[in-house]
């Protein structure tokens, strides 16, 4: 088995939620694997500036998500743990790679319920939102 790390971030303008859609047409969160040296929060910064363009301010950490998932010739288990990051910005703009990120979106939290390809994420979201309605009343 290999074990992966990557980190990521929810970003939030207003009460909206950035959502990317990735090369293989999945709707997920900006998010990319730890460098060698590299903290989750740093990887977390980085990917989204990397991926879409925007350099958010880090509002709490949101724990992490694992899964596996099979890849390689031969199949190789992976197991991922996902470090979640709950995150502003500072407005709208998007800047998409156009390589590994093809869109990215900001949209209502119950769309991206709806329009999120992965239970975690949605679950994440879920939590996100918890914690801004908590923070912010």
């Amino acid at each position: 088995m290999i074990k992966e790390f990557s980190a990521g971030g929810i970003v939030f303008f207003g009460d909206e939620v950035l959502l990317v859609t990735n090369f293989r047409q999945d709707v997920v969160f900006p998010k990319g694997h730890l460098e060698p040296g590299e903290t989750a929060l740093e990887a977390a910064l980085r990917e989204v500036a990397e991926e879409v363009g925007v350099v958010p301010a880090v509002v709490a950490s949101l724990g992490e998500t694992s899964y596996s998932y099979f890849a390689g010739n031969p199949k190789v288990q992976h197991l991922k743990t996902v470090y979640w990051f709950l995150m502003r910005a500072k407005d709208k703009a998007i800047r998409c790679d156009g390589y590994e990120i093809i869109r990215g979106q900001y949209t209502t939290v119950e769309e991206a319920l709806e329009l999120l390809t992965y239970d975690p994420d949605r679950q994440k979201l879920t939590e996100a939102e918890q914690y801004r309605r908590t923070v912010n009343p």
